[in-house]
């Protein structure tokens, strides 16, 4: 019986020993500390108020080059993912940006070109316009001066009929001239026109070049607000 007994004895000393070796070699994550090891990744835990995931802590990754799991908080994990979508949109901004600039200086190159010609064609328009204007004041003049030797006292009535429709006729050539001065110029100014849309495409270029440099601020602050949330 004694024997028994010390069986016994033993075997509850020996169940003891192997619990108390088990507890203190195995990590507790029972009570989990901000920051600090964690079993698996992706497994959740509520540390002080605050909801945290086992995971590799970006901040840490970016900064130290380590990638070991511990407990972080969901915040930094959801700040990162917001860095993340920014770090991406400056990429296909900048991208998109370079894109329409060569597509720009493309048509640009193309319109500039043809400008010399254009100007030149401008510079012909601008002569007939001219010219069309001061036949349409002569022929306003000579109106004029029809219409005066028509209401001359004293002449007879075919003669006065026929001061009236010259008059008539030169104020109908007026009106043409005028009119051809018109269309002249609006030729002239559509020719022109050319460099005005150069001006324009190259205006739109440089601001979409500087499109990137618009959001490049927005990623730094993400960054910053990843940092902190990160290292709290």
């Amino acid at each position: 019986m004694k024997v028994h007994r010390l069986g016994k004895f033993a075997t509850a000393t020996a169940i003891a020993a192997m619990a108390v070796s088990t507890l203190i070699a195995t990590p507790s994550f029972a009570a989990n500390k901000a920051k600090a090891a964690c079993p698996k990744e992706n497994v959740k835990a509520t540390i002080g108020g605050e909801k945290y995931i086992c995971t590799k802590n970006p901040y840490t990754i970016e900064s130290k080059k380590t990638a070991k799991l511990t407990w972080t908080i969901v915040a930094c994990v959801d700040a990162h993912k917001v860095l993340l979508g920014a770090r991406a949109d400056l990429v296909k901004i900048t991208a998109s940006s370079k894109d329409t600039a060569a597509k720009l200086d493309a048509e640009i190159k193309v319109l500039e070109t043809a400008l010399p010609a254009k100007l030149a064609a401008a510079a012909v328009w601008d002569a007939k316009a001219i010219k069309y204007r001061a036949q349409a004041e002569s022929a306003t003049a000579l109106a004029v001066a029809d219409i005066a030797k028509a209401n001359q006292a004293g002449i007879n009535a075919a003669t006065k009929t026929m001061w009236t429709r010259a008059a008539t006729a030169r104020t109908q050539a007026a009106t043409s001239y005028k009119t051809g001065a018109i269309n002249a110029e609006r030729l002239s100014a559509g020719l022109k026109k050319t460099q005005a849309d150069i001006d324009a495409k190259k205006k739109t270029r440089d601001k979409v070049l500087g499109y990137p440099a618009v959001i490049a601020p927005q990623v730094d602050l993400a960054k910053t607000n990843r940092d902190l949330i990160c290292t709290l």
